[in-house]
């Protein structure tokens, strides 16, 4: 609905009420992008994996938000983290390739 700051408000709220729950910290990272808030984004997203590091699309998150922030090399890790974890989801392997392309 686009209603970004109003999300962001109350899954910090969330977040507060829970804070080892990693699906919380990941949904306020992907908020937090569409905000373009990028390092905020990147640091609730890196607080998800350390909860959670076997999650293949918190790591394809993260590596969305470093690219964003120009941190290819970081987020080519990332996105290889995710294929490492989910073979199998293209959406993975085409971020990648998008990184690998802006490093050249």
């Amino acid at each position: 609905m686009g209603k970004y700051e109003d999300a962001a408000m109350e899954t910090r709220k969330a977040v507060d009420l829970e804070p080892d729950n990693a699906l919380y910290h990941y949904s306020l990272g992907v908020t937090l992008h569409a905000l373009e808030k990028y390092e905020d984004a990147a640091i609730e997203t890196r607080k998800a994996i350390d909860l959670a590091p076997d999650i293949a699309r918190y790591h394809d998150s993260l590596g969305v938000t470093l690219h964003a922030l120009e941190k290819y090399e970081d987020a080519a890790t990332e996105m290889r983290k995710a294929i490492d974890l989910a073979p199998d989801i293209a959406r993975y392997r085409n971020n990648l390739s998008r990184t690998l392309h802006s490093m050249n």
